[in-house]
C-alpha cells in the first residue's frame, strides 16, 4: 500500500474544493434557469378597457414585462458565458431563443396596440371616415383582427401562450402592416 505524502494530499484536496466549487456554481446557475421558466410559465397581462368598449393590453403592464425581459436577457447571457454552464446550455439557449422570440411579439403588440389606438376614432365614425371609405372598411377587417386578437389574450392571459397562439402568430403581423398602410393613406 502507498503513503501519501504531503504535495499529493494538498492536491487531491485542492482538486476536490475545485469541484465542490464547480457544483456551487452549477447548482446556482440552474436555481436561476428554473427560476426564470417558472416566472415566465406564470407571467400574465394585464387588461385595461378602451373608450368603455374595448380591450386592450394595460400599457404599464406591458413596460414592466418588457423591463423583466430585458433583464432576463442580460441575465441569460451572462449565465451562457459563464464557465460552469455546460451542463445547463440546451436550457440556457432554449430560454434565449423564446426571450428573443417573446421581445419581439409584445413589442409588436404594443406597436399594433398604438397604432390601432390612434386611428380607431378615425375610421370608426366622423368625416374622414366618410371622405375615406375603402380605408374605414380595411380598418373594420383590421379592428375585427384586433378584437379577435384581444379575447384570445384575455382567455389565454398568459404571456408566453398567448405569443405562441397560432392565430395571433399569423394575424398580428397582418395587422400591423394593414394598420401602417391605414395611417399612411391618412397622412398623403
Amino acid at each position: 500500500m502507498g503513503h501519501l505524502i504531503k504535495g499529493d494530499f494538498i492536491k487531491k484536496s485542492d482538486d476536490v474544493e475545485e469541484i465542490i466549487s464547480a457544483a456551487k456554481q452549477q447548482a446556482k446557475i440552474w436555481d436561476i434557469i428554473v427560476k426564470t421558466e417558472k416566472a415566465w410559465n406564470g407571467m400574465t397581462y394585464d387588461f385595461s378597457t378602451w373608450k368603455g368598449k374595448s380591450s386592450i393590453f394595460s400599457v404599464g403592464r406591458l413596460n414592466e414585462i418588457l423591463e423583466r425581459l430585458m433583464d432576463d436577457q442580460n441575465n441569460i447571457a451572462a449565465i451562457k458565458n459563464k464557465k460552469h454552464v455546460k451542463p445547463f446550455i440546451e436550457s440556457v439557449l432554449v430560454l434565449e431563443n423564446m426571450f428573443d422570440y417573446l421581445d419581439k411579439t409584445i413589442n409588436k403588440t404594443l406597436r399594433v396596440q398604438m397604432l390601432w389606438c390612434s386611428l380607431e376614432a378615425v375610421f370608426t365614425g366622423g368625416d374622414i371616415a366618410k371622405q375615406m371609405p375603402t380605408q374605414a372598411k380595411q380598418f373594420q377587417m383590421i379592428d375585427k383582427g384586433w378584437a379577435r386578437i384581444m379575447s384570445i389574450a384575455n382567455e389565454v392571459r398568459l404571456v408566453k401562450n398567448t405569443s405562441e397562439n397560432d392565430i395571433i402568430k399569423t394575424l398580428l403581423p397582418d395587422l400591423e402592416k394593414g394598420l401602417i398602410e391605414c395611417q399612411k393613406q391618412l397622412e398623403s
